[in-house]
């Protein structure tokens, strides 16, 4: 594990055609591990492009800080464990796309 752990959340019950995610965070990492189901995970650099599928928890997605997330396509009943290396901060949060790209390019 690359961080201690300071925050353990679930994500379930995602309606049908529904998306999760949408953000980047600055400074907190996190790991993803499906718990049941499968659904899948985009990850932008503001560069490059990923999609990783999860449907095992025998597998996990770690994400480091300042990369964007967006999640999609739910199985009916699938659940996302979310382990974080911070508490929840509300101002650690990039929820603009446009505005994530403009901070990491001037970085």
């Amino acid at each position: 594990m690359p961080f201690d752990i300071k925050r353990v959340f679930y994500i379930n019950d995602v309606p049908d055609r529904m998306e999760r995610g949408g953000h980047a965070l600055k400074a907190c990492h996190q790991l993803l591990i499906s718990i049941a189901g499968s659904f899948q995970v985009t990850l932008k650099n503001g560069k490059e492009v990923e999609r990783v599928q999860l449907s095992s928890p025998e597998s996990a997605l770690y994400i480091p800080p300042n990369v964007w997330r967006e999640m999609d396509n739910f199985s009916q009943g699938a659940g996302c464990l979310v382990l974080a290396s911070r508490e929840y901060d509300e101002s650690d949060y990039y929820r603009n796309f446009s505005s994530y790209v403009d901070s990491i390019v001037s970085q």
